[in-house]
């Protein structure tokens, strides 16, 4: 993984590491930085972002909204 602002893999790893060591919020903002980046990208959108924003929701009791992310990867998956 490069260093680089335009790498939606860094923040997707750099949010999930946030999410192991309890820094929620943060967690969250990296993933969506992730998502944004993934989202102006020319190749298929990665599943796993919208999977893990999905266990954050669901880390903080967001049910609803944890299905409709859960829902998205599974959509981008098996399209």
């Amino acid at each position: 993984i490069n260093l680089d602002s335009n790498n939606e893999d860094f923040y997707y790893f750099k949010s999930k590491i946030l999410f192991k060591i309890n820094e929620i919020d943060e967690s969250f903002t990296q993933c969506k930085k992730s998502i944004e980046i993934n989202n102006m990208s020319e190749h298929n959108q990665n599943p796993y972002i919208y999977n893990h924003l999905g266990e954050l929701h669901l880390y903080k009791n967001e049910f609803e909204k944890a299905i409709d992310y859960f829902q998205k990867g599974l959509d981008i998956h098996i399209d």
